[in-house]
């Protein structure tokens, strides 16, 4: 390839050049990027000397992702927090108007299995006998009902994935948010069979890993990764530059009239839509991020990493769950406040900023019993910021991946989170998955993951 146009400045597309500029060094690469920064959802900001996560604030150990901050010379700056932290061992789900700590072991499930909130987890039990569907997908409700108990799907699934994809579990499908579910009851004809015969991978320097972070926040990672970049002579970076149109040409594709030998478009799927008229218009959810501060330490009654709300509770705030930064990052009491996602789809108009303020100063007096005034408000709303892989997406991404080869003779690939997963290890591992495949002279769309 003698040149690559890489459309969006996200995660995706910043890895996506950088694994090219390894891989390719004779290549000439420009990234485009609409707005005036790098980095798309991750992005961490500073009011009055306190650091603020505005999209994902923490990673689990994967191994493209750790390789890649080990290539960036990162390993200085990374937090980790260990697998018997507090923010690792107490998660909770705000059911029946209080706290319910989720069990973390085998043990705790033993011990604690008769909590109102993990009704049905008996049916663990019973889940091996359960007759294999033949069914092509469906959705997480239906299949965790199916496989386990209903109450399971709505008390803990709905909640966990609330804090995930922000979407519906009544239509999110199984086959695609979480293929490894879908893949055990159709390989060994359960879904504990196969968790138990799976393996996972240690990472060295992260075995008693949970999470972890970075010293200045996430956006470190998208910042060095732009640094390493702009010294690279190959790589050329446009921001506040929109790609209005691109289309085949005699010898490439032509990307706001200048031709390249390949395109990689890791664009937001509206986006993808728009410039790309046979790629899907996929539905999307838009959440409210709210930062809240507090000088004074230790205001949260627990001590953990946060909580979520499931489908099965009343919610008129709308909310998604309360994550407890300052567990992670002492020094006060800091809390993010997650609103909207699918509940959005239900209402008449989205909350102002003065509205958003309101729910969530009662949602923490009620919930957590923090009555005063946080010292500092900040509200960012994300409009479109979590694609929804929906019950027949697979299918969808099938039919698309073959008019992409068909239409632009295989010299457009598509990553980012509207086909490589939605969080940042899944887009990392995309856009290197991309990238060798290119390298080696393979016609990919980036789509071949989702079927």
């Amino acid at each position: 390839m003698k040149s690559v146009a890489i459309l969006g400045g996200g995660i995706s597309g910043l890895s996506a050049a950088y694994y090219l500029a390894c891989l390719s060094p004779r290549t000439c690469i420009t990234l485009f990027e609409s707005s005036s920064r790098l980095g798309g959802w991750i992005q961490t900001t500073t009011t009055n000397g306190v650091k603020f996560e505005l999209g994902p604030r923490t990673l689990r150990p994967e191994e493209n992702a750790v390789q890649l901050l080990r290539q960036l010379h990162l390993q200085d700056q990374v937090v980790k927090i260990s697998k018997s932290h507090p923010a690792a061992q107490n998660r909770f789900i705000w059911y029946k108007d209080r706290l319910c700590k989720l069990p973390h072991s085998l043990a705790s499930i033993i011990l604690n299995y008769k909590m109102p909130v993990l009704a049905g987890l008996a049916s663990v039990f019973l889940e091996p006998f359960q007759p294999r569907s033949n069914l092509e997908d469906q959705s997480l409700h239906d299949f965790i009902s199916r496989r386990f108990d209903p109450r399971i799907a709505s008390n803990l699934v709905s909640a966990v994935i609330g804090g995930v994809y922000a979407g519906d579990t009544t239509k999110l499908s199984v086959r695609s948010t979480f293929p490894s579910l879908w893949n055990y009851e159709r390989e060994h004809g359960s879904v504990i069979k196969g968790m138990l015969k799976a393996t996972s991978k240690t990472i060295q320097g992260f075995e008693d890993t949970s999470i972890y972070s970075f010293k200045d926040g996430m956006q470190t990672l998208p910042d060095r990764l732009t640094e390493t970049l702009r010294n690279i002579s190959t790589v050329d970076i446009k921001t506040s530059t929109e790609v209005k149109h691109i289309a085949r040409s005699f010898s490439g594709i032509d990307v706001n009239g200048k031709s390249f030998s390949h395109v990689i478009s890791a664009f937001p799927c509206l986006s993808q839509a728009r410039l790309v008229p046979c790629f899907p218009r996929l539905p999307t959810v838009s959440v409210h991020v709210i930062n809240l501060y507090y000088s004074t330490e230790n205001l949260v009654p627990v001590d953990g990493f946060g909580y979520l709300v499931p489908s099965s509770e009343p919610n008129p705030e709308c909310l998604l769950g309360v994550i407890f930064d300052s567990a992670i990052f002492p020094g006060g009491t800091k809390l993010t406040i997650m609103m909207g996602g699918y509940h959005y789809d239900t209402v008449d108009r989205i909350p102002d900023d003065e509205q958003v303020t309101r729910r969530s100063l009662a949602v923490i007096k009620q919930q957590l019993g923090i009555k005063r005034q946080p010292d500092i408000i900040n509200i960012s709303y994300h409009k479109d910021c979590i694609p929804q892989y929906h019950v027949g997406y697979w299918k969808k991404m099938k039919e698309t991946h073959g008019r992409i080869l068909e239409e632009y003779d295989g010299r457009l690939s598509v990553i980012g989170n509207s086909v490589a997963g939605v969080g940042i290890n899944d887009c990392i591992r995309g856009a290197k998955t991309m990238v060798e495949n290119l390298a080696k002279g393979n016609r990919i769309t980036g789509l071949e993951s989702c079927f």
